[in-house]
């Protein structure tokens, strides 16, 4: 009976101690990955708040023209940008649901790889956006693409319009956190099937607080635009979320 008695009490012992370690194993385990790591969507279960990074002064973007076409590049929505374009709104959507196009009564977008459609906040896309003036709001709807196994591409956006446009915009940050990825977007113009690439805009994006807008004004109306992220490194952006989508028709008769 006494053997019994140790026997218990050394078991007991036992278990206080492991139970303290599991404790100590939980608390780690639950413990919050740090605001540089990691991806914006899906949210894990270790995530319990949003994302956000530091307010700071970003470089403008470059562009490179392959034609003598005039063209005109927008830094951030200014208000000459706003008041010139009409922004297709598609908030409406349901959150999560996949799209390939979006649309307003002028123009049809489309999108050969497709989007979710992603609301801000815990259930869709849970980081800061970035800062005034860079971008229109901290806080947005975005189109979320993503490839599974590799295709199609998590760093490939290729949009086709319905109508020529004359200037078109819009703002993207990758899926990957504390990662700063180089997107190069192509405007063309299409004629005869053919494509015919006008000049490319140079950016660097980032999540969190790292969205950039690319825009582009040209005297030459197009209607095809391809978004890729830079394969110079190896870094995948895990996919690609874009919003505050812009443009101006070209008009009748010019």
């Amino acid at each position: 009976m006494r053997n019994f008695a140790k026997n218990l009490l050394f078991a007991s012992a036992f278990l206080l101690l492991f139970s303290a370690c599991k404790k100590d194993d939980d608390k780690v385990l639950v413990e919050e990955p740090p605001p540089d790591e990691g991806i914006v969507y899906p949210l894990t279960d270790l995530i319990t708040k949003e994302r956000i990074g530091i307010k700071k002064t970003l470089s403008p973007p470059e562009i490179y023209n392959y034609t003598k076409n005039k063209l005109q590049v927008f830094e951030s929505p200014t208000k000459e940008y706003l008041s010139s374009t009409t922004r297709i709104d598609f908030s409406k959507l349901t959150n999560k649901k996949f799209y390939y196009q979006i649309e307003d009564k002028t123009l049809e977008v489309y999108s050969i790889l497709g989007f979710t459609k992603l609301s801000p906040g815990k259930s869709g896309w849970w980081a800061h956006w970035n800062y005034s003036p860079y971008v229109e709001s901290e806080r947005c709807d975005v189109l979320f693409t993503q490839g599974i196994d590799g295709y199609p591409p998590d760093a490939v956006i290729i949009l086709f319009l319905s109508k020529k446009v004359t200037i078109f915009g819009f703002e993207i940050a990758p899926n990957k956190i504390g990662k700063d990825f180089t997107i190069y977007t192509n405007f063309m113009e299409n004629s005869e099937n053919v494509d015919k690439p006008m000049a490319y805009v140079k950016q660097v994006v980032s999540a969190p607080s790292g969205a950039r807008l690319i825009a582009v004004k040209s005297k030459v109306p197009f209607e095809k635009i391809s978004i890729a992220v830079s394969n110079e490194s190896d870094d995948d952006p895990m996919g690609l979320a874009i919003t505050n989508i812009r443009y101006s028709i070209k008009k009748s008769g010019k």
